[in-house]
Order: structure tokens, then sequence, then C-alpha cells
């Protein structure tokens, strides 16, 4: 997602639980700006910190590859899952030789079968499977194309691969989808938030913490810190996001599950 459209806020502090085992601790980010500069490709969330050579990070939606170059620079195996054609063809000029990274030209849902992909040939990280994303922020954009894309799950790449230590999702408001079709508690898990659509978040949130997860905390727009010093709970989560959307529009960024 565009990092030119993320709120200036500073999260006020919630009842923390206490910080999970092997997670590093969350520094609490100086106030970010309206439009916070993108992190350089060489650059990954501190989250990241957690990665040790051998593990495994599924990156949904990993569009040309530009965070599974980060993620290799931790000695990890990466399964890059991308929908998009297009930029299938760049991973696999990027990555093709590389025994640490299967790549799988497949979309994620709840269950395996076909879906139509919305395609921004102008702005492919817009791409989406889901129409009610398109009327959001981005609603004066173009997708021009469709396409019938192959779906499978979460559960399915978990049994061909392997439990990942981390889990990004970034699928332009297909997450809770995403996750429905995961139904076991796997590593850390992240996926994108945007304030218009929030209530898809919530949903994914419950759904998580009936797999287990119990610690959150979040990122704004595209900074590698969190925004909060200490994991707390679900709730607690969901409050300080719903505050901080009274106060600034256009709020996005990332949640974190462990």
């Amino acid at each position: 997602m565009s990092n030119t459209v993320t709120a200036e806020a500073t999260a006020a502090p919630a009842t923390p639980s206490a910080t999970p085992p092997a997670v590093p601790s969350a520094t609490p980010s100086a106030t970010p700006s309206a439009a916070p500069p993108a992190a350089p490709p060489d650059t990954q969330h501190c989250i990241t910190q957690v990665l040790l050579p051998g593990d495994i990070v599924f990156d949904v939606g990993a569009n040309v590859g530009d965070k599974a170059a980060g993620f290799l620079a931790r000695g990890v195996q990466v399964v890059c899952i991308e929908p998009q054609p297009a930029c299938v063809a760049i991973l696999n000029s990027r990555y093709g030789g590389n025994a640490n990274v299967a790549i799988v030209p497949k979309g994620l849902g709840s269950r395996v079968g076909i879906l139509e992909m919305h395609i921004n040939t102008r702005a492919p990280v817009l791409s989406t499977f889901s129409p009610e994303w398109m009327t959001g922020r981005f609603a004066h954009e173009t997708w021009d194309e469709k396409l019938d894309i192959a779906v499978t799950t979460l559960d399915n790449m978990v049994r061909e691969f392997g439990v990942p230590r981390y889990l990004k999702i970034d699928v332009e408001g297909f997450e809770y989808e995403v996750i429905c079709g995961l139904s076991r508690r796997v590593g850390i898990v992240s996926f994108e938030f945007t304030d218009e659509f929030f209530s898809n978040s919530e949903r994914l949130l419950k759904y998580l913490d009936n797999l287990g997860y119990q610690r959150f905390n979040f990122s704004l727009g595209e900074h590698r810190d969190f925004a909060m010093p200490q994991w707390v709970n679900r709730r607690d989560l969901t409050a300080l996001l719903r505050n901080l959307f009274t106060r600034y529009q256009k709020v996005w960024g990332d949640i974190y599950a462990n």
C-alpha cells in the first residue's frame, strides 16, 4: 500500500500484557509524520529480529519480492505466495535459482478453488480479490483487468512447506479470508489494516484469538518499529485503534499477533 496516506498518530497507552518471550521488545516510535518514509528494500520491521537461520517465512502477497530479500538476508527459507502472473515472472527472475525460496503462483483463501482477481496494471500492489476494498481510499484507481486465479489455503501451505516462524499477509482487503484457511496456531502473524475496513480486521483478530493468539501490537504505515512499548490483548488493541480512528483519518498499518 502507498505510504502517502498515513495519519499522524501517537498511540495512547493501553493496559499492557506481559511481553511474550522470544519477541523483541517494542520500542516506542517517535510521533510519525503524516507521511512516514517507506523503509528501504534492505530493511525490515523489528519483528524479523526473532528470525533465525533455517526458519520458515510465508510471504503472502509477495508482489515482486522486495520484502523477501530482507527475509533472505536473515538466512531463512521464504515461501513467496503471489497470484499475479506479472509479479510471479519477476519473482522467478529474481529467485528462481535460489534454493531457499519457493514461489507459489496462487492466491490464498478460506478454501481451495478459483477466484476472480481485479488487477491494477498501473499499480499492481493495489490488485485485489476484494471488490469491497476497491471502494475505499483507492476508489479513484482503475482495475483494468480481471483474472481467474487458482486459490489454495494456509493449511495446505503448512502441510507442504512446514510451520512458518513468521506469517506476513499483505493482500489488499482479503486478509480475513486468507486467515480463515488456517485451522491452527503457527508462528507470529502480521496483516495490514485500514481504518475504513477495520470491522474486517476485528473479525480477523477474533479468529486469531480463537486460534490461541493472545498478544498484539501494531505499526503505522511503513514504520519499522512498534507503536506501543508493550504487547496488549485483543480487546485493548481494538479499543486503542478505534480511538485513534476518531482523531485521525486514513490510518493504516500492520497488526502483529503472537
